[in-house]
Protein backbone atom coordinates (compact mmCIF):
# COMPACT_ATOMS: atom_id res chain seq x y z
CA UNK A 1 0.00 0.00 0.00
CA UNK A 2 1.23 3.19 -0.72
CA UNK A 3 2.47 5.69 2.00
CA UNK A 4 1.65 9.39 1.36
CA UNK A 5 4.21 12.21 3.49
CA UNK A 6 2.83 15.41 4.90
CA UNK A 7 5.75 18.21 4.96
CA UNK A 8 4.49 21.42 6.70
CA UNK A 9 6.94 24.19 6.49
CA UNK A 10 7.15 27.50 7.84
CA UNK A 11 8.59 30.45 6.49
CA UNK A 12 9.85 28.18 3.41
CA UNK A 13 11.61 25.63 5.74
CA UNK A 14 10.53 22.67 7.10
CA UNK A 15 8.56 22.67 10.49
CA UNK A 16 7.67 18.74 10.71
CA UNK A 17 7.17 15.56 8.86
CA UNK A 18 4.95 12.69 8.96
CA UNK A 19 4.13 9.51 6.75
CA UNK A 20 0.55 8.56 6.84
CA UNK A 21 -1.56 5.39 5.42
CA UNK A 22 -3.94 7.73 3.46
CA UNK A 23 -3.98 10.99 1.99
CA UNK A 24 -7.29 11.99 4.92
CA UNK A 25 -5.01 11.34 7.56
CA UNK A 26 -2.28 13.51 6.25
CA UNK A 27 -4.34 16.18 5.58
CA UNK A 28 -5.93 16.15 8.85
CA UNK A 29 -2.40 16.43 10.35
CA UNK A 30 -1.50 18.82 8.27
CA UNK A 31 -3.86 21.07 9.60
CA UNK A 32 -3.25 20.51 13.12
CA UNK A 33 0.53 21.20 12.61
CA UNK A 34 -1.08 24.84 11.06
CA UNK A 35 -2.78 25.40 13.70
CA UNK A 36 -0.40 24.58 16.38
CA UNK A 37 2.34 27.12 14.08
CA UNK A 38 -0.42 29.78 14.07
CA UNK A 39 -0.58 29.19 18.13
CA UNK A 40 2.88 29.48 18.55
CA UNK A 41 3.17 32.86 16.81
CA UNK A 42 0.43 34.17 18.84
CA UNK A 43 2.67 33.37 21.69
CA UNK A 44 5.67 34.10 20.74
CA UNK A 45 7.01 30.49 20.97
CA UNK A 46 7.90 29.26 17.80
CA UNK A 47 12.12 28.95 17.48
CA UNK A 48 14.11 30.90 15.98
CA UNK A 49 18.02 30.18 14.67
CA UNK A 50 20.89 31.18 17.26
CA UNK A 51 22.64 33.67 15.39
CA UNK A 52 23.89 36.89 16.64
CA UNK A 53 23.47 39.98 14.83
CA UNK A 54 27.02 40.11 13.50
CA UNK A 55 26.79 36.53 11.48
CA UNK A 56 23.38 37.34 10.38
CA UNK A 57 25.40 40.64 8.82
CA UNK A 58 27.82 38.32 7.39
CA UNK A 59 25.26 36.42 5.81
CA UNK A 60 23.25 39.18 4.50
CA UNK A 61 25.91 41.29 2.75
CA UNK A 62 27.07 37.82 1.27
CA UNK A 63 23.68 37.53 0.23
CA UNK A 64 23.62 41.12 -1.12
CA UNK A 65 26.72 40.12 -3.46
CA UNK A 66 25.32 37.27 -4.65
CA UNK A 67 21.74 39.11 -6.01
CA UNK A 68 24.02 41.68 -7.34
CA UNK A 69 22.68 44.36 -5.03
CA UNK A 70 25.39 47.28 -5.17
CA UNK A 71 25.12 50.14 -3.20
CA UNK A 72 28.43 51.07 -1.56
CA UNK A 73 26.76 52.98 1.78
CA UNK A 74 25.14 49.60 3.07
CA UNK A 75 27.95 47.70 4.06
CA UNK A 76 28.97 50.65 6.25
CA UNK A 77 26.00 51.10 7.33
CA UNK A 78 25.72 46.99 8.58
CA UNK A 79 29.04 47.29 9.89
CA UNK A 80 28.10 50.01 12.13
CA UNK A 81 25.29 48.29 13.59
CA UNK A 82 27.53 45.14 14.22
CA UNK A 83 30.12 47.33 16.52
CA UNK A 84 26.88 48.21 18.50
CA UNK A 85 24.59 45.10 18.53
CA UNK A 86 26.51 42.87 17.16
CA UNK A 87 27.18 40.39 20.20
CA UNK A 88 23.32 40.00 20.46
CA UNK A 89 21.29 37.00 19.59
CA UNK A 90 18.82 38.05 16.72
CA UNK A 91 15.89 37.27 18.70
CA UNK A 92 17.23 39.43 21.60
CA UNK A 93 17.39 43.20 19.92
CA UNK A 94 14.04 44.79 20.81
CA UNK A 95 13.18 48.36 19.29
CA UNK A 96 14.29 50.54 22.02
CA UNK A 97 17.65 48.78 20.98
CA UNK A 98 17.21 50.30 17.64
CA UNK A 99 15.91 53.80 19.11
CA UNK A 100 18.47 54.11 21.56
CA UNK A 101 21.22 53.76 19.09
CA UNK A 102 19.32 56.03 16.25
CA UNK A 103 19.25 59.17 19.01
CA UNK A 104 23.42 58.37 19.55
CA UNK A 105 23.56 58.71 15.93
CA UNK A 106 21.31 61.53 15.25
CA UNK A 107 23.82 63.56 18.05
CA UNK A 108 26.79 62.71 15.26
CA UNK A 109 27.60 64.75 12.67
CA UNK A 110 28.09 64.39 9.31
CA UNK A 111 30.82 64.29 6.75
CA UNK A 112 31.14 66.79 3.56
CA UNK A 113 32.83 66.33 0.62
CA UNK A 114 35.88 68.37 0.06
CA UNK A 115 36.22 67.70 -3.67
CA UNK A 116 39.48 65.98 -4.84
CA UNK A 117 43.24 66.31 -5.19
CA UNK A 118 45.50 67.10 -8.07
CA UNK A 119 45.65 63.69 -8.39
CA UNK A 120 42.08 62.67 -8.48
CA UNK A 121 41.71 61.50 -5.30
CA UNK A 122 38.79 62.63 -2.94
CA UNK A 123 40.13 64.77 -0.29
CA UNK A 124 39.83 64.50 3.74
CA UNK A 125 35.94 65.40 4.16
CA UNK A 126 35.29 67.65 6.63
CA UNK A 127 32.74 67.50 9.38
CA UNK A 128 29.33 69.73 8.97
CA UNK A 129 26.15 70.38 11.00
CA UNK A 130 24.71 67.40 12.96
CA UNK A 131 22.80 64.69 10.67
CA UNK A 132 19.54 64.84 9.36
CA UNK A 133 16.28 62.92 9.41
CA UNK A 134 16.84 61.22 5.72
CA UNK A 135 20.13 60.13 6.97
CA UNK A 136 19.65 59.04 10.15
CA UNK A 137 16.24 56.87 8.50
CA UNK A 138 18.96 55.41 5.95
CA UNK A 139 20.33 54.20 9.14
CA UNK A 140 17.34 52.22 9.80
CA UNK A 141 16.50 51.48 6.42
CA UNK A 142 19.67 49.21 6.79
CA UNK A 143 19.28 47.57 9.95
CA UNK A 144 15.71 46.95 8.77
CA UNK A 145 16.74 45.25 5.49
CA UNK A 146 18.94 43.06 7.56
CA UNK A 147 16.35 42.14 10.04
CA UNK A 148 13.74 41.68 7.23
CA UNK A 149 16.47 38.75 5.81
CA UNK A 150 16.25 37.41 9.40
CA UNK A 151 12.73 36.81 8.91
CA UNK A 152 13.20 35.28 5.63
CA UNK A 153 16.31 33.59 6.10
CA UNK A 154 16.56 32.26 10.22
CA UNK A 155 12.58 32.14 11.40
CA UNK A 156 12.54 35.79 13.34
CA UNK A 157 9.39 36.59 14.07
CA UNK A 158 9.75 40.39 13.76
CA UNK A 159 11.58 43.06 12.55
CA UNK A 160 12.19 45.15 15.47
CA UNK A 161 12.83 48.63 13.11
CA UNK A 162 9.35 48.06 12.17
CA UNK A 163 8.00 49.53 15.57
CA UNK A 164 10.70 52.48 15.65
CA UNK A 165 9.28 56.05 14.34
CA UNK A 166 10.89 57.47 11.05
CA UNK A 167 12.41 60.90 11.54
CA UNK A 168 10.30 63.63 9.20
CA UNK A 169 12.83 64.83 5.94
CA UNK A 170 12.34 67.89 4.29
CA UNK A 171 11.52 67.66 0.71
CA UNK A 172 14.43 67.09 -1.42
CA UNK A 173 16.24 69.70 -2.63
CA UNK A 174 15.27 70.30 -6.31
CA UNK A 175 17.39 72.38 -8.69
CA UNK A 176 17.27 72.34 -12.32
CA UNK A 177 18.89 73.93 -15.62
CA UNK A 178 16.95 77.51 -16.35
CA UNK A 179 16.48 77.78 -20.13
CA UNK A 180 19.09 80.43 -20.14
CA UNK A 181 21.56 77.90 -18.26
CA UNK A 182 21.34 75.60 -21.32
CA UNK A 183 23.05 77.39 -23.68
CA UNK A 184 26.16 78.26 -21.20
CA UNK A 185 26.69 74.66 -20.24
CA UNK A 186 26.56 73.22 -23.46
CA UNK A 187 29.21 75.71 -24.92
CA UNK A 188 31.32 75.38 -21.49
CA UNK A 189 31.52 71.76 -21.87
CA UNK A 190 32.72 71.83 -25.46
CA UNK A 191 35.13 74.41 -24.37
CA UNK A 192 36.40 72.19 -21.36
CA UNK A 193 40.22 70.72 -21.11
CA UNK A 194 38.52 67.55 -20.90
CA UNK A 195 37.34 66.17 -24.04
CA UNK A 196 34.99 64.10 -23.46
CA UNK A 197 33.08 66.47 -20.94
CA UNK A 198 30.35 67.92 -23.74
CA UNK A 199 29.60 63.78 -24.10
CA UNK A 200 29.21 63.52 -20.69
CA UNK A 201 26.79 66.71 -20.38
CA UNK A 202 25.13 65.78 -23.10
CA UNK A 203 24.35 62.11 -22.10
CA UNK A 204 22.62 63.02 -18.53
CA UNK A 205 20.82 65.19 -20.14
CA UNK A 206 19.30 63.22 -23.04
CA UNK A 207 18.91 60.21 -21.01
CA UNK A 208 18.50 61.31 -17.22
CA UNK A 209 21.23 59.03 -15.96
CA UNK A 210 23.06 59.25 -12.48
CA UNK A 211 26.65 59.90 -12.56
CA UNK A 212 27.76 56.65 -11.53
CA UNK A 213 25.54 55.37 -13.88
CA UNK A 214 27.85 57.52 -16.29
CA UNK A 215 30.99 56.77 -15.30
CA UNK A 216 30.86 53.42 -14.80
CA UNK A 217 30.43 52.78 -18.88
CA UNK A 218 32.40 50.49 -21.09
CA UNK A 219 32.86 50.84 -24.60
CA UNK A 220 31.48 47.20 -24.23
CA UNK A 221 28.13 48.31 -22.85
CA UNK A 222 27.35 50.55 -26.20
CA UNK A 223 25.38 49.00 -28.95
CA UNK A 224 25.65 51.41 -31.66
CA UNK A 225 23.14 49.97 -33.82
CA UNK A 226 20.25 49.68 -31.51
CA UNK A 227 21.12 53.14 -30.02
CA UNK A 228 21.31 52.03 -25.91
CA UNK A 229 23.75 51.24 -23.15
CA UNK A 230 23.89 49.05 -20.87
CA UNK A 231 24.00 49.40 -17.27
CA UNK A 232 25.23 46.50 -14.97
CA UNK A 233 25.25 48.73 -11.72
CA UNK A 234 22.38 50.76 -10.69
CA UNK A 235 20.55 52.14 -7.48
CA UNK A 236 18.08 49.57 -7.48
CA UNK A 237 20.68 46.76 -7.99
CA UNK A 238 18.78 45.72 -11.97
CA UNK A 239 20.28 46.26 -15.22
CA UNK A 240 18.88 48.57 -17.11
CA UNK A 241 19.18 50.40 -20.84
CA UNK A 242 19.71 53.65 -21.41
CA UNK A 243 18.73 54.34 -25.18
CA UNK A 244 20.62 57.21 -26.92
CA UNK A 245 19.81 59.81 -28.97
CA UNK A 246 21.47 60.35 -32.37
CA UNK A 247 23.83 63.34 -31.38
CA UNK A 248 24.79 61.02 -28.39
CA UNK A 249 25.74 58.12 -30.89
CA UNK A 250 27.59 60.76 -32.96
CA UNK A 251 29.69 62.08 -30.03
CA UNK A 252 30.26 58.83 -29.18
CA UNK A 253 31.25 57.70 -32.44
CA UNK A 254 34.57 60.76 -32.17
CA UNK A 255 35.79 58.43 -29.67
CA UNK A 256 35.02 54.71 -30.58
CA UNK A 257 37.21 51.68 -29.01
CA UNK A 258 37.08 48.12 -29.11
CA UNK A 259 36.44 47.99 -25.04
CA UNK A 260 37.81 49.16 -21.78
CA UNK A 261 36.37 51.98 -19.88
CA UNK A 262 34.09 54.94 -21.93
CA UNK A 263 36.25 57.43 -19.73
CA UNK A 264 39.62 55.49 -18.56
CA UNK A 265 41.30 57.04 -15.94
CA UNK A 266 45.28 58.57 -16.65
CA UNK A 267 46.55 57.17 -13.30
CA UNK A 268 44.71 53.57 -13.47
CA UNK A 269 43.16 51.47 -15.56
CA UNK A 270 41.18 49.96 -12.23
CA UNK A 271 38.83 52.77 -12.20
CA UNK A 272 37.19 54.89 -14.23
CA UNK A 273 38.50 58.91 -14.72
CA UNK A 274 36.96 61.17 -12.26
CA UNK A 275 35.84 64.03 -13.75
CA UNK A 276 34.74 65.94 -10.73
CA UNK A 277 37.25 68.99 -11.11
CA UNK A 278 36.23 69.47 -14.95
CA UNK A 279 32.58 69.39 -14.03
CA UNK A 280 33.52 72.31 -11.09
CA UNK A 281 35.22 74.74 -14.03
CA UNK A 282 32.39 74.03 -16.67
CA UNK A 283 30.04 75.31 -13.98
CA UNK A 284 32.29 78.40 -13.58
CA UNK A 285 32.84 79.28 -16.76
CA UNK A 286 29.44 78.91 -18.02
CA UNK A 287 28.64 81.13 -14.74
CA UNK A 288 26.14 78.71 -13.29
CA UNK A 289 25.94 78.77 -8.93
CA UNK A 290 23.98 75.87 -7.48
CA UNK A 291 23.73 73.39 -9.88
CA UNK A 292 25.02 69.82 -9.18
CA UNK A 293 25.78 67.05 -11.71
CA UNK A 294 22.52 64.82 -10.28
CA UNK A 295 20.31 68.83 -11.50
CA UNK A 296 20.72 67.20 -15.12
CA UNK A 297 18.29 64.14 -14.07
CA UNK A 298 16.31 66.25 -12.54
CA UNK A 299 16.34 68.54 -15.70
CA UNK A 300 15.67 65.17 -17.61
CA UNK A 301 12.35 64.80 -15.68
CA UNK A 302 11.20 68.25 -15.78
CA UNK A 303 11.51 68.32 -19.61
CA UNK A 304 9.77 65.39 -20.05
CA UNK A 305 7.08 66.32 -17.46
CA UNK A 306 6.77 69.89 -18.77
CA UNK A 307 6.12 67.72 -22.48
CA UNK A 308 3.30 66.01 -21.05
CA UNK A 309 4.56 62.36 -20.33
CA UNK A 310 3.39 60.44 -17.72
CA UNK A 311 5.13 59.29 -14.25
CA UNK A 312 5.50 56.06 -15.46
CA UNK A 313 7.02 57.16 -18.69
CA UNK A 314 9.48 59.25 -16.73
CA UNK A 315 10.11 56.37 -13.97
CA UNK A 316 10.89 54.01 -16.98
CA UNK A 317 13.42 56.39 -18.18
CA UNK A 318 14.63 57.25 -14.97
CA UNK A 319 15.15 53.76 -14.07
CA UNK A 320 13.06 54.14 -10.54
CA UNK A 321 12.12 50.56 -9.69
CA UNK A 322 9.12 52.59 -7.45
CA UNK A 323 7.13 54.98 -9.84
CA UNK A 324 5.95 56.41 -6.25
CA UNK A 325 9.27 57.80 -5.85
CA UNK A 326 9.26 59.82 -9.17
CA UNK A 327 5.64 60.82 -8.30
CA UNK A 328 6.62 62.50 -5.41
CA UNK A 329 9.87 63.86 -6.79
CA UNK A 330 8.47 65.27 -9.55
CA UNK A 331 4.91 65.72 -9.77
CA UNK A 332 5.38 69.49 -8.97
CA UNK A 333 6.58 69.66 -12.89
CA UNK A 334 3.72 68.92 -14.02
CA UNK A 335 1.29 71.54 -12.51
CA UNK A 336 1.69 73.55 -16.04
CA UNK A 337 0.77 70.64 -18.07
CA UNK A 338 -2.80 69.87 -15.74
CA UNK A 339 -3.16 73.65 -16.49
CA UNK A 340 -3.45 73.01 -19.53
CA UNK A 341 -5.62 69.79 -19.85
CA UNK A 342 -8.30 71.89 -17.11
CA UNK A 343 -8.40 75.02 -19.30
CA UNK A 344 -7.96 73.65 -22.63
CA UNK A 345 -10.15 70.60 -22.34
CA UNK A 346 -12.35 70.63 -19.75
CA UNK A 347 -13.05 74.59 -19.48
CA UNK A 348 -13.54 74.58 -23.01
CA UNK A 349 -16.41 72.21 -23.33
CA UNK A 350 -17.78 74.14 -20.35
CA UNK A 351 -17.59 77.41 -22.08
CA UNK A 352 -18.67 75.33 -25.17
CA UNK A 353 -21.46 74.44 -23.68
CA UNK A 354 -22.49 78.49 -22.28
CA UNK A 355 -21.95 79.64 -25.41
CA UNK A 356 -24.42 77.04 -27.16
CA UNK A 357 -27.35 78.01 -24.40
CA UNK A 358 -27.38 81.93 -25.69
Amino acid sequence: MALTKCVVKYQGRQYKTKTFDTVGAARKWGRLMEDEIEHLRATKQLPVDRITVKELAEKYLRYRLEKGQRCKSRPNQIDWWVKRIGNLQISEVTADDIARHLDAYAEGTSLQFSGYDENGKPKTPVRREKRCGATINRMKASAGAMFKFAMLKHRLEYNPTTRVESRPEARKRMRWLQDNELPRLLDAAKQSNYDKMYLIVTMALSTGARRGEITNLRWEDIDFSQRWAQLHQTKSGKPRKLYLTVDVIQELMKFRQEGGWLFPSPFTDTRPMNWRNHWDKCLKQAGIEGLRFHDLRHTAASWMAEEGKSMAEIAEVLGHANPNVTTWLYTHFTDNHQHDIVDNVLGRRIRNGKAETK
